[in-house]
C-alpha cells in the first residue's frame, strides 16, 4: 500500500500539470487584450513619467505648485478663476504662469528622460 505522502503529492502534481497545461493551451487563444510586453511597457513608462513628474511637482512653490496641483494633475481642476481668486491676481495671469510652468514642465521632462518620444510611443491610450 503506497505512504498517504506519496498519495497526497502525487495529487498536488496532478493538479500543478492540470493548471500548466491549462495556461498554456490558452496562451494559444488570441485574446482582445494586448500583449503582455506592451502592457509591461506601459506600466513602465506610466511609473516613470510618474515619478518624474512627483518630483518635478516637488520642486515648485507658491502659485506653480498651486496650478501643477490643483490644474495639471487633478481629473477635476479648479478654473483660472478660482486660482486668480486665492492669489489676488487675475484669470489672465493664472493662465501665463500655467502657460509657463507647462513650457517649464516639458523642458524638465526632456532632460530627465532621456526617450521621452519613445516613452510617448509607449504609453496606451486610454
Amino acid at each position: 500500500m503506497p505512504c498517504l505522502s506519496k498519495i497526497i503529492i502525487h495529487k498536488v502534481f496532478a493538479r500543478i500539470s492540470d493548471a500548466l497545461c491549462a495556461l498554456f493551451c490558452l496562451s494559444f487563444v488570441p485574446s482582445g487584450d494586448l500583449p503582455v510586453d506592451d502592457q509591461i511597457a506601459d506600466q513602465e513608462a506610466k511609473a516613470i513619467l510618474h515619478d518624474n513628474l512627483m518630483f518635478f511637482g516637488e520642486q515648485l512653490k507658491g502659485k506653480e505648485a498651486t496650478i501643477f496641483d490643483k490644474r495639471l494633475l487633478t481629473e477635476d481642476p479648479m478654473t483660472l478663476q478660482e486660482i486668480g481668486e486665492k492669489f489676488g491676481i487675475s484669470r489672465e495671469r493664472v493662465r501665463q504662469i500655467e502657460s509657463r510652468l507647462k513650457k517649464k514642465m516639458k523642458a524638465y521632462l526632456e532632460e530627465k528622460i532621456a526617450d521621452i518620444d519613445l516613452l510617448q510611443e509607449s504609453m496606451i491610450e486610454i
